[in-house]
């Protein structure tokens, strides 16, 4: 690691922590393992390996050797900061920066796989940013005059070809932040609307007995200690999140772009009532996509729960009342206009 001391304020120092990592991987050979590859003749009547768990998703066997030499270059910067009094200096994480890749030494062309760079900041910051940006080491298949044929690697690196020493493959940033009634807050954006099953349950008419049960000081003008009494709270939170990213096409020499923008408000109307409400903003295309109001009502050991979507391919609304015991989620009354909702 590095240590600078710029002793600039209440700046004391910044620390560069360097972290290699290196690991190998070994992935068998599983195309002759009947449990997991099998033969089947094409309408040509070519005869074909296929995965027989391809269609599920599932590649839980490989039916080409593996053994990946990786290595991972870690970064971390930080900072420390002067606190006043006998407090301790504190100790602040700035970025983390990390170059991975991998070799894979079964294979006899096309062993190195592209490199990826990440960029992010600490998650406990009230403004969070992620970076990735993926690299590659092999030029792509092309003609005589340099044009090129496809996308698909060719076994030949481009400093061999004198196009540089990689070539940018994709990048995506992400940014989020998030507001509240208690000021900016570390982000954890989006709220899903099964967390009325995890609301907290507030004893029946406790509000009211609290007035009922006690004494009402007469000389307290306002009400401010009379039994019972809370003052006006309505909690709020605000999200915010962006995101680009961009896929490059060699082959016709553009770009895939896309970059949009998406925000949630969260209000606690009462302790019991709670409104959410988001919206997904196409920056590419102009559109408004998903927007959505969810409103939750939390009913002791019942909860009420009714979403809204305005417009868009699935506006309608669902409309549910149920127990939220977690053993009882099928004891419900839903109504829906339109069949996908569930």
């Amino acid at each position: 690691y590095g240590l600078v001391r710029p002793n600039i304020g209440s700046l004391l120092g910044i620390m560069h922590i360097f972290r290699p990592t290196i690991g190998f991987n070994i992935t068998p050979d599983q195309s002759k393992n009947s449990d997991f590859f099998g033969y089947a003749q094409t309408q040509s009547g070519d005869v074909k390996l296929y995965s027989r768990f391809a269609k599920d998703g599932n590649n839980i066997a490989s039916s080409t050797p593996q053994g990946n030499l990786s290595l991972s270059l870690g970064n971390t910067f930080q900072a420390k900061i002067k606190q006043k009094d006998t407090l301790p200096d504190l100790k602040i994480d700035l970025l983390n920066a990390s170059i991975t890749g991998a070799y894979n030494v079964f294979i006899d062309s096309l062993n190195f796989s592209p490199i990826s760079v990440n960029l992010s900041t600490p998650s406990n910051s009230f403004l969070t940013l992620s970076a990735n940006g993926v690299f590659d080491l092999y030029d792509i298949a092309r003609d005589t005059l340099g044009s090129p044929l496809s996308n698909s690697r060719v076994n030949t690196f481009l400093y061999q070809a004198d196009r540089g020493f990689a070539r940018l493959t994709s990048v995506t940033v992400n940014l989020q932040t998030n507001f509240s009634s208690e000021g900016i807050q570390a982000p954890t954006f989006g709220t899903t609307s099964d967390s009325v099953g995890t609301a907290t349950t507030y004893e029946l008419g406790s509000r009211f007995r609290r007035r009922n049960d006690q004494t009402i000081v007469h000389d307290d003008e306002y009400g401010d200690d009379t039994p019972g009494y809370s003052l006006i709270n309505i909690p709020w939170r605000v999200g915010f999140n962006a995101a680009y990213s961009l896929a490059r096409n060699e082959l016709n020499d553009a770009a895939d772009v896309n970059f949009n923008v998406s925000t949630n408000i969260s209000v606690d109307i009462t302790p019991t009532w709670k409104l959410n409400t988001s919206l997904f903003y196409d920056l590419k295309r102009g559109n408004v996509e998903a927007p959505s109001i969810n409103i939750t009502k939390d009913l002791h050991c019942w909860f009420l729960q009714f979403d809204w979507y305005p417009s868009g391919s699935f506006r309608g609304y669902y409309l549910r009342f149920g127990i939220k015991a977690p053993e009882l989620q099928d004891l419900k009354i839903e109504s829906r206009s339109n069949p996908l909702f569930n």
